[in-house]
């Protein structure tokens, strides 16, 4: 779980450096926080749901198969992939807000 909220937090933070003129063009002429928080969540969010219609399914088969095989069963509840969705959720939500809230003067500066 780790491991995705990772790569998540990598993709966030690479899309953001590479559209972070683009951000500070769009906050000068106007744009709201919410926004830019908008079009990023937007962008970022999609591709991840589209993910876990197909990951999940076959991640929770799997699971239940390999914990059957215990002497002790151990339950398995959905409630693991909503808590990992949140966390990835909330880790780019974190990483956009912050983005969404810099100067657009320092985006800019470097021009």
């Amino acid at each position: 779980m780790m491991t995705i909220m990772s790569d998540f937090w990598r993709l966030a933070t690479f899309n953001a450096e590479h559209r972070m003129h683009e951000i500070g063009i769009r906050k000068t002429l106007g744009a709201t926080t919410a926004q830019i928080m908008r079009l990023l969540l937007g962008q970022f969010l999609s591709p991840a749901l589209y993910a876990r219609l197909i990951a999940w399914p076959l991640a929770w088969l799997f699971m239940r198969n390999c914990l059957t095989g215990f002497d002790n069963p151990v339950t398995f509840t959905p409630l693991y992939f909503v808590l990992a969705a949140l966390l990835c959720a909330l880790t780019l939500f974190g990483r956009t807000f912050g983005l969404a809230r810099a100067e657009p003067a320092r985006a800019l500066r470097a021009e």
